[in-house]
């Protein structure tokens, strides 16, 4: 089923964070990025939500990336 309908939630959450990397160089030129993050978040949910599951916005997130130096 289908449906059309607008949710509210208001309020905030403190979230922690906990990340690391490393830029290697490839050449003088040429250079390589990463970042690994771990982001954790924890809050209830308003009463237009309730009946759904538990909605978890944490995880893992990587980055990389190239440098080219001028």
């Amino acid at each position: 089923i289908v449906f059309h309908d607008t949710y509210n939630s208001d309020g905030w959450t403190s979230t922690a964070h906990l990340f690391g990397g490393f830029d290697y160089s490839l050449s003088p030129r040429y250079a390589l990025s990463t970042e690994v993050r771990y982001t954790a978040a924890s809050a209830t949910l308003g009463p237009d939500y309730s009946g759904f599951g538990r909605i978890d916005l944490s995880g893992i997130a990587t980055t990389v990336g190239v440098h080219v130096r001028f």
